[in-house]
């Protein structure tokens, strides 16, 4: 007699669900909705109570501040801050950002190295802040650079994209103090609405120009992962701000 028919396999579990990928390291923790001299008490007191290294590293705006330092800390920072401060309380957010930009006792190293290797390129030659012949408002501090006495202006600028603390509201007071018959000034950049011209928009509303900001994301490439980029999508997602985005194929 023929062989009794075999049963149909059991049909196969579905694939367990994939965990949610992690989220990526914060080296940077917005502080907003105090000013700066109740931001920097906050992360003086919360240092000296914890022995946690982090330090107010970019001033966005009168209201709006960036603590750099490791990302735990800056998890510890944030729930302190929503937990433990005393009031006024800032608000908080984790930025995606990669490396402790702008904090100079943790990226000096690193800077250290770049400069290294800058000065020992092949063809590298000094260029002096002499050499300008125009303008150069530096974010550091608002000052113009022409005419100053800075020997590597291929230096300053390392340092001062990386390393140094950033003041963006005086480098627009700088910018027009420059110019003082500007009335409008156009931000475009991966930044967009995120950029200098929205985050320092007080500073210019108070010398009485405005700011129209332009983003340009370029797909595919490292662009949209940066930190500004995304969080002009938040923006996006939020249906805030004024903004035009440009992504060529």
């Amino acid at each position: 007699s023929p062989p009794p028919p075999s049963s149909p396999p059991p049909p196969s579990s579905p694939p367990p669900p994939s965990s949610p990928p992690p989220p990526p390291s914060s080296y940077a923790l917005a502080l907003t909705k105090v000013d700066e001299r109740r931001a920097r008490a906050l992360v003086q007191e919360y240092a000296a109570s914890s022995g946690d290294h982090v330090s107010l590293v970019v001033a966005n705006g009168s209201e709006a501040f960036l603590v750099a330092g490791d990302p735990s800390a800056l998890r510890r920072l944030q729930t302190w801050c929503g937990e433990a401060c005393r009031p006024p309380r800032p608000a908080t957010r984790l930025l995606p950002v990669s490396a402790p930009y702008h904090c100079e006792s943790l990226l000096s190293g690193a800077c250290g190295a770049a400069v290294s290797a800058l000065r020992s390129a092949a063809g590298h030659a000094a260029v002096g802040s002499d050499a300008l012949a125009r303008p150069l408002i530096s974010c550091v501090d608002g000052a113009n650079l022409e005419g100053s006495s800075v020997a590597c202006l291929h230096e300053y600028l390392l340092r001062s994209l990386a390393m140094w603390p950033v003041d963006w509201p005086a480098a627009v007071r700088g910018l027009l103090r420059c110019a003082p018959c500007v009335r409008r000034c156009v931000d475009y950049g991966p930044g967009g609405g995120a950029g200098a011209a929205k985050m320092s928009r007080q500073a210019a509303a108070e010398e009485g120009v405005t700011f129209e900001y332009y983003t340009q994301l370029v797909r595919p490439g490292p662009l949209p992962q940066s930190w500004l980029a995304w969080l002009k999508l938040e923006e996006e997602r939020e249906g805030g701000g004024q903004c035009v985005v440009d992504a060529p194929s």
